[in-house]
């Protein structure tokens, strides 16, 4: 009986080790599904997600909020000139820059091939225009440089459009709004930032 009881144990041991490593391995799988792969930024379906939270706690009163969309400029051309993989190295430089500069709640996202997304929970417009700002110049100071022997390739500029939520606004009209005003950034020239209109 006894021994029948120590096995048991080492079996219920056993199974809780192995539940334990199924949960670990389960919110891998639900974490890599809301991440960007090349730029390890929430991917475009975590980010719609946590923008519908957000407006909502907005919509509420509980919050303020504001949107920057940003653009890489003449990506296209980059990657026509350079290749796909230093293409690829360039997104991964913006997003590391967005990483190092916007902390806290905030929420950054690959958007979509070469445009990015971030939600600024508890700013307001003003504050997010400096951030925007504050992208724009970071980006433009860094220089992609080659993986195989750092040779510095080019700079790479951004354009961006901020738009502050309003209580109307259901959650894609404050990213069309966002949207709209980085187009007209990409208009006016480019390496700039527009801010749409309430």
């Amino acid at each position: 009986m006894l021994t029948s009881l120590m096995r048991f144990g080492k079996q219920l041991d056993s199974a809780q080790v192995e539940i334990n490593e199924l949960r670990d391995e389960l919110q891998n799988v639900r974490n890599e599904a809301r991440t960007d792969a090349l730029t390890s930024l929430r991917n475009r379906r975590a980010f719609d997600e946590v923008l519908r939270q957000h407006t909502e706690a907005a919509r509420s009163g509980e919050t303020t909020l504001c949107l920057i969309m940003i653009d890489v400029d003449h990506f296209k051309r980059f990657n026509d000139e350079m290749g796909h993989v230093m293409g690829d190295k360039a997104l991964q430089t913006v997003a590391k820059v967005i990483q190092q500069n916007v902390t806290g709640a905030d929420n950054a996202a690959r958007y979509g091939g070469e445009e990015f997304a971030v939600l600024l929970a508890g700013q307001s417009l003003p504050n997010a225009v400096r951030i925007a700002e504050n992208l724009r110049q970071a980006v433009e100071r860094v220089r992609v440089r080659k993986t195989s022997n750092g040779e510095v390739v080019r700079g790479v500029t951004i354009s961006c459009g901020v738009a502050e939520f309003n209580p109307a606004d259901a959650p894609m009209n404050l990213v069309d709004r966002a949207d709209g005003a980085l187009y007209l950034a990409k208009e006016a020239g480019r390496n700039r930032i527009i801010v749409a209109n309430a």
